[in-house]
């Protein structure tokens, strides 16, 4: 199996008509990076930037760069992160607008003058 050599930037592709394929190319400068993302980019394809932050032992960390999909993949992790919080809030605020119905409701039905819900309209 041939290696492929380590560049210190990756661009990875995500392809528009291929939703379960994700591609990427390495470089060893941001220059040369920055060329290919500005193709990809003027095609459409998301796409992110990324250093190489640590390597070694066969594992490797990469620090993504503010170009491309980065504010949406950023927005995306911090919606995820908040995702109990918000459904804990909306469930609650249901429950509360739910009972301050109910709770109206009854107070109308109790207040109401007698005859007014048509009962006694023919006599």
């Amino acid at each position: 199996m041939k290696k492929v050599k380590l560049g210190k930037y990756k661009i990875a592709y995500l392809y528009p008509h291929e939703q379960d394929i994700l591609g990427s190319e390495m470089f060893d400068t941001l220059a040369d990076a920055k060329v290919a993302a500005g193709e990809a980019e003027s095609s459409g394809t998301p796409f992110l930037l990324m250093r190489l932050a640590v390597h070694g032992d066969g594992e490797y960390y990469w620090r993504v760069l503010p170009y491309g999909a980065h504010r949406p993949l950023s927005a995306a992790r911090v919606l995820y992160n908040l995702r109990l919080p918000l459904l804990v809030g909306a469930a609650a605020t249901l429950a509360i607008a739910a009972s301050r119905f109910l709770y109206r409701r009854r107070k109308r039905a109790q207040t109401a003058p007698e005859g007014a819900n048509g009962a006694d309209e023919g006599a």
